[in-house]
């Protein structure tokens, strides 16, 4: 990405299952802030501090559009390959089951190293403000599936 300003205008489209994501709010509104699980990197480095994060929540029940958002505030990097303070109890929990044998349903750590990113402000849209994976990903760059970002990705804002 460009340091010109161009990533400015740029927002991060990541996803989130809904267990996760209702435990993330729990989080954010005890500490101001929740770090939150990317899977792989994606595009977190080239993320701008303040800049808009649209999320698609995935599960049974999930709808295929952005119905949450938050604001970046950092990528960040575990120490000495302890996990980050502020996670959502609910993927701790599913790691821990899955260290003791069983298998996650995620899928988080798919093709490389499990990734974190902080937020803040995460908050529902309005229903009228519901962004719809139509008019996040053209049906050619899905394949005709319906998406979900398997990794936060910088998009332009939808118009």
């Amino acid at each position: 990405m460009t340091t010109d300003g161009a990533t400015q205008d740029r927002v991060l489209l990541a996803g989130l299952p809904k267990r996760h994501l209702d435990a993330a709010v729990d989080v954010c509104r005890a500490n101001g802030r929740v770090a939150v699980p990317a899977g792989r990197p994606g595009d977190l480095d080239e993320a701008t501090p303040g800049s808009a994060v649209l999320l698609m929540i995935s599960g049974q029940d999930a709808v295929p559009a952005v119905t949450w958002r938050a604001t970046f505030v950092r990528r960040v990097f575990p120490k000495g390959g302890e996990l980050p303070a502020l996670l959502p109890a609910s993927w701790l929990d599913d790691r821990r089951a899955s260290a003791a044998g069983d298998a996650s349903e995620d899928g988080d750590n798919e093709g490389g190293p499990q990734s974190f990113f902080e937020v803040e402000r995460l908050e529902p849209l309005p229903k009228h403000e519901w962004i719809f994976a139509n008019e996040l990903v053209r049906k050619q760059e899905r394949g005709g599936r319906a998406f979900f970002p398997r990794s936060p990705r910088l998009i332009d804002p939808p118009g």
